[in-house]
């Protein structure tokens, strides 16, 4: 993709989508790599070791789904439509939820997943297999996302500008569409999951 944030700010053809803005370190080389005293073949290993940050801190590897800085989508959207799309530089809309009426809550609006329910949306962030499935259809409807109108306009808004002001100041892109995640466990006896990203579409 690349989606053109600035054409519009939001909604309409912004799609986010998860920005890695947050620098990797990457320590320097220590200096006896380069003093003639290790043999070339364990210093070139050495060397890829600290070109690569394997940790959890680097967001290819441990994703975290930041709040405020991505956004994901739920009801099972064909994926082959949307990388089609993508590839095509066409825009993709953002389907908001709507507002429950104003007299069904006091103060607090309801979960907006509960809301989503109730109209018959499939909520769950996990695809089936069928969502990879080749499709006859060349029109795609609107990514669904979880957010009432004002939120998803107010997060969109803010992962447009970041990514603006990246491209501007650095001539990157923060901001990508990500299919698919690998989870995994990083030691055998742990509970908590890891998400690395499969593919990520600028």
């Amino acid at each position: 993709m690349p989606i053109d944030l600035q054409d519009t700010g939001y909604v309409d053809n912004a799609i986010e989508v998860n920005g890695y803005d947050d620098a990797v370190f990457i320590p320097a080389p220590t200096n006896d790599l380069f003093n003639g005293q290790v043999p070339i073949e364990q210093a070139l290993q050495r060397l890829r070791t600290k070109l690569l940050d394997i940790s959890s801190k680097n967001r290819l590897i441990s994703y975290r789904y930041p709040k405020g800085k991505s956004i994901q989508f739920v009801n099972s959207p064909n994926l082959n439509l949307i990388f089609n799309r993508l590839t095509e530089s066409k825009p993709i809309g953002i389907s908001f939820i709507q507002d429950p009426p104003a007299g069904s809550y006091i103060q607090k609006k309801p979960d907006v997943k509960g809301i989503a329910e109730s109209l018959g949306i499939d909520v769950e962030i996990d695809f089936p297999p069928e969502s990879c499935a080749p499709s006859t259809h060349k029109r795609l409807s609107n990514l669904q996302a979880l957010f009432y109108p004002q939120d998803l306009d107010k997060i969109c808004r803010k992962i447009a500008s970041e990514a603006r002001t990246v491209i501007e100041e650095t001539s990157t892109n923060m901001l990508f569409l990500i299919f698919g995640f690998l989870e995994f466990y990083d030691s055998d006896d742990s509970e908590k999951p890891i998400y690395a990203p499969l593919l990520a579409v600028p």
